[in-house]
């Protein structure tokens, strides 16, 4: 931020100096013009003597100084105003890279659903809810404890817990595995439970990444703008064992 702070900074006193100079030349006041001279050509009429012979050209006549002054004085405002206009543009730019856009999809706030069709289809599916725009689980997670560490990170509220669906491991998107009840990752085999914490034998670091949920008037909403409360090795908060075989083999050499 400090080096886009800089830039920003440069622009302003760019486009501030290029104004100030060209409104100087503007205010600046200027000698009287005088007339040159004009040059007429005679047609002689009808009847009349013919005119004298138009005399020799004469060398070609410098610039008066007001005309120079004039050419220099545009020249030097046309600088000016490129100046200006290349750090208007400089810090127009910037800032509206900057400027915060409202973000709808992954990477903003989806509104996911109401809490208690969330809960039903869970209970009902025996699965997680899933959402494919926010690439995220709703899993319940008791959240009535305040200092458990997920509340306090405000990743479970209401009931229920948003997990990331991206591996620790490598980054693999990682689906549920109905019959053991845990999330298993089908590139490397990592394992998780329904919590999202890595369980023993797998190679992922740490557990799955949260997504920040809160609840209003009983609508879900879950921020995927930041994941964060992701896990340590080992941390094991509902001590829950596999319901059944696995999905995904237990991968070779994984600790």
């Amino acid at each position: 931020m400090d080096a886009v702070t800089v830039v920003v900074g440069l622009a302003v006193v760019l486009a501030g100096i290029g104004f100030l100079l060209l409104m100087g030349t503007l205010l600046r006041r200027r000698p009287p013009a005088t007339a040159g001279p004009s040059g007429m050509r005679v047609v002689p009429r009808a009847g009349r003597s013919p005119a004298p012979p138009a005399p020799t050209a004469a060398a070609a006549v410098p610039d008066s100084p007001e005309v120079q002054v004039n050419r220099r004085m545009f020249l030097n405002r046309t600088m000016l105003l490129a100046m200006t206009g290349l750090g208007v543009g400089m810090g127009a730019g910037t800032l509206a890279f900057l400027w915060p856009n409202r973000v709808t999809g992954f990477g903003g706030v989806i509104r996911a659903g109401t809490r208690d069709e969330i809960l039903d289809e869970i209970r009902s599916q025996g699965r997680p809810y899933y959402s494919s725009e926010g690439r995220f689980y709703l899993v319940p997670y008791e959240s009535e404890d305040e200092e458990n560490p997920y509340v306090q990170a405000g990743v479970a509220a209401g009931g229920l817990m948003a997990l990331y669906q991206k591996c620790a491991h490598l980054g693999c998107r990682v689906p549920f595995c109905e019959t053991s009840q845990w999330f298993e990752c089908p590139c490397h085999g990592s394992k998780y439970n329904y919590a999202g914490e890595v369980m023993p034998g797998s190679p992922a670091p740490a557990g799955l990444w949260r997504f920040k949920i809160n609840i209003e008037n009983d609508i879900v909403f879950v921020d995927t703008s930041e994941d964060t409360a992701q896990p340590a090795f080992g941390v094991d908060t509902i001590n829950q064992p596999p319901a059944g075989p696995h999905c995904i083999a237990v991968a070779e050499g994984s600790h």
